[in-house]
């Protein structure tokens, strides 16, 4: 769900926070499994401290709402249990931002900005910001080598991210945002990518 950078009206985006844990329950009839959410990403998230009021009201909203398992969600306690809360600023926010949620996207953009430049360099680890809750998305992936060649390059990335940054969360795909919508399609590489994640989450502690 989308907030216009704390532009949103903030009862509208609470409203649509409670449509989406309701899904559940709206899906129950005719559907044994019905279709539930256990959270919300929410997007077009700002990142200064003049805004923490609106998020901090927001993301409080979510995590109190009853969802799938139809219990609360706990206030901040422990933040992984229902009301999931996933903020996207796509760069690096005011430090108290990452108390608001399970994870926090801090990077949004090419592969060759991951790679080269240097003022998009990942945030100091600290208690406050942990890397567990650093979320990164990469679109536009080695767009002009073979897929072999991306698997390679892509298994490296994984390992980096996972095995040395220890990287919470994060997205890859090959896609390229001049050409396509990056989140609307499926990747070259996709199935890789899940293989890749698969095997890394089998011979990692760390991940999930």
């Amino acid at each position: 769900m989308r907030t216009d950078y704390g532009k949103r009206d903030l009862e509208v985006a609470k409203a649509e926070a409670d449509v989406y844990s309701q899904w559940h329950q709206e899906s129950l009839t005719g559907n044994e499994s019905g279709l539930g959410l256990d959270g919300i990403f929410v997007d077009e998230v700002a990142w200064s401290d003049s805004d923490l009021s609106y998020y901090l009201a927001l993301s409080t909203h979510i995590k109190r709402a009853h969802w799938r398992s139809g219990k609360r969600g706990k206030r901040f306690e422990l933040l992984t249990d229902k009301g999931y809360v996933v903020l996207n600023p796509g760069c690096q926010p005011h430090h108290r931002y990452y108390t608001l949620a399970d994870v926090v996207i801090i990077f949004e953009k090419h592969y060759d900005n991951f790679v080269h430049d240097s003022k998009l360099a990942l945030p100091r680890p600290s208690p406050i910001t942990p890397p567990s809750k650093w979320g990164v998305m990469i679109h536009d992936f080695c767009p002009n080598q073979t897929k072999q060649e991306k698997a390679i390059e892509m298994k490296a990335l994984i390992h980096e991210l996972v095995q040395i940054k220890q990287i919470g969360c994060f997205f890859i795909t090959d896609i390229e945002l001049a050409k396509a919508d990056v989140y609307g399609n499926w990747s070259s590489v996709w199935t890789e990518f899940i293989d890749i994640m698969a095997e890394t989450a089998h011979s990692s502690s760390f991940l999930f």
